[in-house]
C-alpha cells in the first residue's frame, strides 16, 4: 500500500545503530587492538604487566565502543594526558574518555569490571 492509500505509517528514514558485545572475544574472534595491532586475545606488544603468554585485559570505551588492550590504553593516556582526566581522548576517534566508565574484560577468566587505572 502506498501513503495515499492510507498506510498507518511510512518509514522515510531509518537510522541503524550497531553495538559491540564481549561474546565476540570469548569466541576467540581475531580482533586487533587499535593501538598495537596484536590480537586482543593475545599478549600486547611490549607488555610487561602480565606473565609471559597470559593475554592482557581488554578495555572497551563505552562512549565510542573502541576496543583496546587495557595496557595499551593506559600507557597511551598516561603519555598523552598524564593524570589530567579531563584530557583523556580515545586514540582511534579522539572522542572523550571517561576512565571511570571504561569496561575491562579478563579474557582468561571471563570476568568484567569498570574503571581504568592509568599507569
Amino acid at each position: 500500500m502506498s501513503e495515499e492509500e492510507g498506510d498507518l505509517f511510512v518509514v522515510r528514514k531509518l537510522g541503524l545503530v550497531g553495538f559491540w558485545s564481549f561474546e565476540a572475544l570469548s569466541n576467540q574472534v581475531a580482533l586487533p587492538c587499535g593501538l598495537c595491532g596484536t590480537l586482543l586475545v593475545d599478549v600486547c606488544k611490549g607488555c610487561v604487566a602480565v606473565p609471559s603468554g597470559t593475554p592482557c585485559n581488554v578495555a572497551v570505551i563505552p562512549s565510542c565502543s573502541h576496543i583496546l588492550h587495557h595496557c595499551c590504553l593506559s600507557i597511551y593516556l598516561a603519555k598523552t594526558a598524564g593524570q589530567d582526566r579531563s584530557k583523556y581522548k580515545c586514540p582511534t576517534c579522539r572522542g572523550a574518555v571517561d576512565a571511570d566508565t571504561v569496561q575491562l574484560y579478563d579474557v582468561v577468566h571471563g570476568t568484567q569490571s569498570a574503571g581504568l587505572t592509568v599507569k
